[in-house]
């Protein structure tokens, strides 16, 4: 009877590890509010007049590294910025959930500023 009790907790656990590795247990929130839209200039550096590039995304890239790479380094603004200023530049897709071999547009920053 200890047997067959370890065992079947055993596949139990089993099945608990593989389901949350397959499917997991959080869904990913779809975002509902797109009521008002937002009139605002993408950043500071859009009134500068260096707004975005467009970019096929390749795998293994970010939008922190292609950000860096299109701006020449670490550009000079937070991290936030920057995730603001392509979820505003891209409406439809989030900066974690970008898809390789897609393009998107980057906001492209100065070392200056």
């Amino acid at each position: 009877m200890k047997r067959f009790i370890i065992v079947v907790s055993l596949v139990f656990l089993s099945f608990i590890v593989y389901y949350d590795l397959s499917w997991g247990t959080n869904p990913i929130p779809q975002e509902k509010q797109q009521e008002e839209p937002k009139i605002q200039p993408v950043s500071s550096q859009a009134e500068e007049g260096s707004v975005f590039q467009a970019h096929t995304v390749k795998k293994g890239e970010t939008v922190f590294s292609i950000v860096d790479q299109k701006s020449g380094g670490s550009p000079p603004i937070s991290a936030e910025q920057i995730v603001e200023d392509f979820e505003r530049l891209n409406p439809e897709t989030k900066a974690n959930l970008i898809q390789s071999g897609k393009v998107y547009k980057f906001p492209v920053y100065n070392k200056s500023s």
